[in-house]
């Protein structure tokens, strides 16, 4: 008979169990931290729960062995577990009792070092505009007196930045604008700090022959900072006029840095090997009236756009032979060049033709030339040529009479 009583018991216990488990959601205890140190009640109870899942019937009967001296328990079934005693309301978890409360005193914190409020407006008397290389003072006093000698707003004084920053972008300096530094409110004098766009590298693509520098130190004037869009237009016009390139493109993005911008340029090179051949009658007749020429030239030889050019010319008494060679000095488009010719001619009109005339000269000629102002349609150059010929000879031999 004991062991049906130690069944008995075993019974009970998982029944016990049993009855915690079946409890609903919202009666379980939640498995925060708060709740595991609100009370030991609510301890044993998450404790009890753990105990139910993890424990099974067979640990249960291990822990209860027999005992003859006592008398048989009783088959009813045990109690049901109370639940745990509810919690405080939070107002008395988060506010103490008076009583529990420390001792207070009558000193009342001081204000010293405490910031006061931040006004809602301020009055500026004037604008101090740092950094501005393109206007005159009285052209940046024009722009920002609507907001000067009266209380403006926060957003009031951002737009007083926002007008310079349009003042640039309206005369086409697009990659500058302005702020407003951290600063010390003074006299009522307000700074602002303007950034004056720049080019911050120039990238060329698309080239074979022609020098990377050669397009780059031209672009380069036009976009001298601060960076002006339509100077950069127009720098790339007269690059697109030049006869060694066929076509370019140009992008404009910005930079690592404030105020900074790289210039993204695709060139597309010209054919620079020219082969000419003429035929004209505008000689004079006693050399012949009829001259067929031939010229080759190489606009760029080297890669840096010199020119070197081989002219023949021949008639029916005459041979000239023409040389030239000109190279660019600065990205303005000022060249220095050499020029150098020599000719033959015998009179072969009748009846001077008898006379077996010949002449023989040369030449040498050094040619500068500087651009002083370019655009796409106009431009006004000086230049000053050196010339060299030298004493004519000639000869003829007079038949007897």
């Amino acid at each position: 008979m004991r062991p049906f009583f130690l069944v008995g018991v075993t019974l009970g216990l998982l029944v016990g169990v049993a009855s915690s488990v079946q409890a609903t959601p919202d009666d379980l205890p939640q498995p925060s931290l708060s709740a595991d140190l609100d009370s030991d009640s609510d301890g044993v109870s998450q404790k009890a729960i753990a105990l139910s899942v993890s424990t099974s019937p067979q640990p249960l009967i291990a822990q209860s062995p027999p005992r003859p001296q006592q008398p048989p328990p009783s088959l009813q079934p045990l109690p049901e577990e109370l639940p745990p005693p509810p919690l405080p309301p939070p107002q008395d978890l988060l506010n103490p009792d008076v009583d529990q409360q420390p001792e207070t005193t009558d000193e009342t914190p001081t204000t010293e070092g405490t910031p006061g409020e931040i006004p809602d407006t301020i009055t500026v008397q004037g604008f101090e505009v740092l950094g501005s290389t393109v206007f005159s003072d009285a052209e940046l006093q024009a722009v920002t007196e609507p907001f000067t000698n009266r209380p403006i707003t926060f957003a009031e004084l951002l737009q007083a930045r926002s007008a310079i920053t349009q003042l640039y972008t309206d005369a086409g300096y697009i990659t500058s604008g302005a702020y407003i530094p951290p600063q010390t409110l003074e006299d009522g004098i307000v700074q602002i700090q303007v950034v004056e766009g720049s080019l911050a590298d120039i990238n060329i693509t698309g080239n074979e022959r022609l020098r990377a520098d050669y397009v780059r130190s031209r672009v380069a004037i036009a976009a001298s900072p601060p960076l002006n869009v339509n100077n950069l237009l127009e720098g790339l016009q007269l690059l697109q006029l030049n006869p060694l390139i066929e076509t370019l493109s140009a992008e404009l993005s910005a930079g690592v840095r404030p105020g900074t911008s790289i210039l993204d340029i695709t060139v597309q090179e010209a054919d620079t090997l020219g082969v000419a051949i003429s035929l004209d009658n505008s000689r004079s007749p006693s050399i012949g009236t009829f001259q067929q020429d031939i010229e080759l030239s190489q606009a760029n030889l080297l890669g840096f756009g010199d020119r070197i050019s081989l002219t023949y010319a021949h008639t029916g008494g005459s041979s000239e032979v023409d040389g030239s060679y000109l190279i660019p000095l600065n990205p303005r488009n000022g060249t220095l060049g050499l020029n150098v010719g020599f000719n033959d001619g015998n009179v072969i009109e009748p009846p001077f033709d008898q006379l077996d005339l010949t002449a023989t000269s040369s030449y040498y000629e050094l040619a500068f030339r500087q651009p002083l102002y370019q655009s796409p349609s106009e431009e006004f150059a000086l230049g000053v040529v050196l010339s060299c010929s030298l004493p004519n000879s000639i000869t003829f031999f007079a038949p007897p009479v």
